[in-house]
């Protein structure tokens, strides 16, 4: 089976996500995806900012992981990930790292329960202005990203008995091009090689492979999506 995210607003605007198990049928000349709707959960946005929820999914043996799109200060006093174990419908909160601008999708964990998330700001979202930005003040930033307001960086975390903390692995940080920012909304593992990317619609559909750095990779250098 596999689970999807859907992001949804009620009459009275309160914005919310339902996750749903799903289960895929490849095995014909139309594959299709049956949704699994008795397994339906809502979960409420934790900023209320209109068509911002929990949009990222990472399953962690038992329990299914949500994140919010947003979880810097500016929004959220105590971001948290939602779980939910399906076995017997139980959820609960684990916390989470305060991060600025947007979280759009995460990849699965490795053996380490390490995961990478794409984190991006759109250049004209004015909402998404930090206050401060953690990572660039630990690491420094890339060439590209010292001269233009978007951020398209790739970032490593790793699930603790106490939450979801930042690894000390440096960011990825894709090279900007001077177009309207990419919304990055997709990212896979590709074994041990690398990381997959995938745009939406804006500014148009990329596909990517940003191999994973080595050593002595400068922290501040910018790489290009492949």
């Amino acid at each position: 089976s596999m689970w999807l995210s859907f992001e949804s607003a009620d009459k009275q605007g309160r914005f919310k996500s339902f996750l749903v198990a799903a289960k895929p049928d490849l095995n014909t000349n139309r594959p299709s995806i049956t949704l699994l709707t008795d397994s339906l959960t809502r979960i409420d946005s934790q900023t209320g900012i209109h068509n911002m929820g929990d949009e990222a999914l990472l399953l962690d043996h038992q329990r299914v992981l949500s994140f919010h799109e947003l979880n810097g200060p500016e929004h959220v006093g105590q971001p948290n990930v939602h779980w939910l174990i399906p076995a017997d419908r139980s959820t609960g909160l684990l916390p989470f790292v305060s991060l600025p601008y947007r979280l759009t999708d995460v990849t699965a964990l490795d053996d380490t329960k390490r995961f990478w998330a794409v984190n991006y700001r759109y250049q004209n979202d004015k909402f998404l202005i930090a206050q401060e930005d953690p990572i660039a003040q630990r690491f420094g930033l890339g060439p590209t990203h010292r001269l233009e307001a978007n951020v398209e960086r790739l970032i490593e975390f790793k699930i603790t008995g106490q939450g979801i903390v930042f690894t000390d692995t440096p960011p990825i940080q894709l090279q900007l091009t001077h177009e309207q920012g990419r919304n990055w909304e997709g990212i896979a593992r590709l074994d041990d090689l690398g990381l997959l990317l995938v745009t939406d619609e804006y500014p148009q559909t990329y596909f990517g492979f940003v191999p994973f750095p080595d050593a002595v990779q400068k922290t501040v250098a910018d790489r290009p999506p492949q």
